[in-house]
């Protein structure tokens, strides 16, 4: 060991520099300092370092839940609007989307008249529907579906009247000026309403 202030050799027990007379605790406590400032130092950078890398995990994990959840309404929002489609062909063939299964009727085939004193025949395609995300409620995503067209949402019924043999399609129609409020069920069929209460009434 050596002197701090004057480089002298010192020996072993001294407590004072026998050259310049420095005190040897002085210097012991200075050592001291100096290495628990180092090893401060060092466990700062250990931690910020973990708490970088922990930060940096949870932004990947919920970028994958954001990613999943943005990909499960874009699915759920197709299939909303799958439900609105309707086309009423001019050889009387009626196609919509009655839940999770196609449903074509042809008047022909089964001597069906078509009665349209009730409302307009209208055709609805995919592009004339505007959706957009609302909220989660009880786990189930609340959309908002409209029309882009000037009449607004059009919900769309038919009946079958029978007068055997024959049947007359009743076409019954009902204009949504400010779209409805929709979420899609287990069966991929929709609850909707105007009301966004109401509808969370029934989830």
């Amino acid at each position: 060991m050596f002197c701090s202030k004057c480089g002298n050799e010192i020996k072993k027990g001294d407590k004072y520099c026998g050259k310049c007379g420095n005190k040897i605790n002085d210097d012991l406590k200075r050592n001291h300092i100096k290495v628990i400032i180092v090893v401060i130092i060092i466990l700062m950078g250990i931690i910020i370092s973990a708490l970088i890398f922990i930060n940096n995990k949870n932004a990947d994990s919920n970028g994958k839940l954001n990613d999943s959840s943005s990909q499960q309404q874009n699915e759920e929002m197709q299939k909303v609007k799958t439900n609105f489609v309707y086309k009423f062909n001019a050889d009387n063939t009626e196609e919509y989307n009655g839940g999770a299964k196609n449903h074509i009727a042809n008047s022909n085939q089964y001597n069906w008249k078509v009665d349209t004193s009730h409302a307009k025949l209208v055709t609805i395609t995919e592009d004339m529907l505007d959706i957009e995300f609302v909220e989660n409620y009880n786990n189930h995503n609340i959309y908002h579906i409209n029309s882009k067209v000037k009449d607004g949402l059009i919900d769309v019924h038919t009946t079958k009247t029978s007068f055997a043999p024959n049947y007359t399609i009743t076409v019954e129609s009902k204009v949504y000026n400010n779209g409805l409020y929709v979420f899609l069920k287990d069966d991929n069929t929709v609850l909707y309403g105007e009301n966004l209460e109401t509808l969370k009434s029934l989830i």
